[in-house]
């Protein structure tokens, strides 16, 4: 079951149909009042919330991941791709969750079966839209913007700053906003002490 009590086969036809009618907005005119229609269901559907009181991920059509409730089978349930799987760690995937009303791609990684952290990786930044002629400079920005948005949602300031990495500390893990240099990517990782 999901947020919306719906079994997961049938919330599964809800993304897929709304994928299909994206789809024919990208493929063919239409009208603007429905293109905004199917950006809207889309945004819904694809909708999570985090809270930040217990590190908890709540995909709205979807599982909710959280530490000692997560498992393999929930993700692979809801259509999450399998990822490379390297050294008793396992990752699942989706390309696109809109959280804090920006778009992540998500990765959920378990080690040794357990649900360990959350990978996300800024889709909405101008780092992805723009090619690799991004600067060093351009992803340390990206990532004070990043870093501005976890503050301005959680509250709270981060405990330790450098220039790759700022990290915040909650009392069921970490927040870390980091800046790649070499895959020229802003992702955050949610890691659970637990």
């Amino acid at each position: 079951m999901n947020a919306w009590n719906l079994p997961n086969p049938v919330a599964q036809s809800i993304v897929r149909l709304c994928k299909v009618a994206y789809l024919l907005y990208i493929c063919m005119p239409v009208m603007p009042e429905t293109m905004s229609l199917v950006l809207k269901i889309r945004e819904l559907l694809m909708s999570a919330t985090f809270n930040f009181s217990n590190g908890v991920l709540d995909v709205g059509t979807g599982p909710v991941l959280a530490p000692d409730c997560t498992t393999v089978s929930d993700l692979v349930g809801a259509g999450w791709k399998a990822l490379d799987a390297q050294n008793g760690w396992e990752s699942f995937s989706v390309d696109e969750l809109m959280i804090w009303r920006h778009s992540f791609a998500v990765a959920a990684r378990f080690q040794e079966g357990k649900f360990a952290a959350i990978d996300c990786i800024w889709n909405d930044g101008s780092i992805r839209k723009e090619d690799w002629s991004a600067t060093d400079d351009d992803l340390i920005c990206e990532k004070k913007t990043l870093v501005k948005l976890i503050m301005t949602e959680a509250q709270t300031t981060p405990v330790a700053t450098s220039q790759g990495v700022d990290s915040f500390v909650f009392n069921w893990g970490t927040i870390s906003v980091r800046a790649d240099p070499r895959s020229m990517m802003v992702m955050l990782t949610i890691t659970y002490s637990k």
